[in-house]
């Protein structure tokens, strides 16, 4: 699920425990549901979106796309109002790292986007 926080939910069979997850009961018997969120994700692109002078979202995703993955160094950390999982840090705080003047709104809006990724430990772009 994505909005202004972000959440991902596994459906796993049998007892699952995983310290940085939150686990409840399970859809179906016999299953388990996995989940883990952040404090920003839509957050983050509308904060973005809004400093940019509020441009259609479709704008800044082409723009984003022509950036390419790994935009160039930059690096966002995206714990803009702390964060859940898995490091469930409230004081935690985002990072925007590797910033030059050569980085265009379509590098920060495509950092943000590969943040919400990686957070998670996957790499599919």
């Amino acid at each position: 699920m994505y909005g202004t926080t972000m959440f991902l939910v596994a459906t796993v069979t049998g007892q699952s425990r995983v310290p940085e997850l939150w686990s409840t009961v399970g859809a179906f018997p016999g299953t388990r549901s996995l989940a883990g969120g952040m404090a920003t994700s839509g957050a983050v692109t509308e904060w973005l979106r809004g400093l940019f002078g509020s441009p259609d979202h479709a704008v800044l995703l082409a723009e984003a796309a022509e950036s390419g993955v790994g935009v160039r160094g930059l690096t966002m950390l995206p714990y803009f109002a702390g964060e859940r999982t898995p490091i469930a840090d409230p004081e935690a705080r985002g990072v925007i790292a590797g910033l030059t003047a050569e980085h265009t709104r379509g590098d920060l809006y495509r950092a943000a986007q590969e943040a919400r990724r990686t957070a998670y430990g996957t790499t599919e772009r």
